[in-house]
C-alpha cells in the first residue's frame, strides 16, 4: 500500500519529472507506460476502498443505518409510553364518568361535595373551622 500512497502523493512530481528527463519519443513512450502500469495498478484499490468507505459510511450515518434505527427505537419507545399515558388518562376519565352515574350517587355525598367546593352552608350547620396547616380533603 505504501507504494500506492507514493504514487498518488508524487504522481505529479513523477510525471513532469520523466517528461524533462526524457529526451527521446522511445523515452516518452516508456514513460507513459510506466505511468500508466502504475495508475492501472492503484486504480482498482482506490476504487473498491472507496466504495467500501461509502457504504460503511451509508451503513452507520444513511436513512436505514444503524443511527437511523437506534433513532426509531428511541421514537417507538417515546409512541409507548405516550399510549401508556393516554390508556391510564382514559381510564381515570371512565372511572369519573362512569361515577357521575345515578345508580353509583349518594345524594348526600354530592350535597356535602358541592358546598365544600362552593363554601355555602345551610341555615343551622355547624361550622368548624380548621387550622391552615389542617386539611380536611
Amino acid at each position: 500500500m505504501l507504494w500506492a500512497f507514493l504514487f498518488v502523493a508524487y504522481g505529479p512530481f513523477v510525471i513532469v519529472w520523466a517528461w524533462s528527463v526524457a529526451t527521446s519519443e522511445d523515452d516518452r513512450v516508456q514513460a507513459v507506460k510506466i505511468l500508466r502500469r502504475g495508475f492501472k495498478a492503484i486504480a482498482a484499490p482506490t476504487l473498491f476502498i472507496g466504495l467500501a468507505a461509502y457504504f460503511g459510511w451509508n451503513a452507520l450515518h444513511g436513512a436505514h443505518g444503524i443511527r437511523a434505527y437506534q433513532e426509531q427505537t428511541q421514537l417507538k419507545q417515546e409512541a409507548l409510553l405516550a399510549e401508556q399515558n393516554a390508556q391510564a388518562e382514559q381510564l381515570m376519565w371512565r372511572r369519573r364518568v362512569a361515577a357521575l352515574k345515578e345508580h353509583a350517587l349518594d345524594a348526600d355525598m354530592l350535597d356535602e361535595r358541592s358546598r365544600a367546593m362552593l363554601n355555602l352552608t345551610r341555615n343551622g350547620d355547624i361550622v368548624i373551622p380548621y387550622g391552615p396547616n389542617d386539611k380536611l380533603f
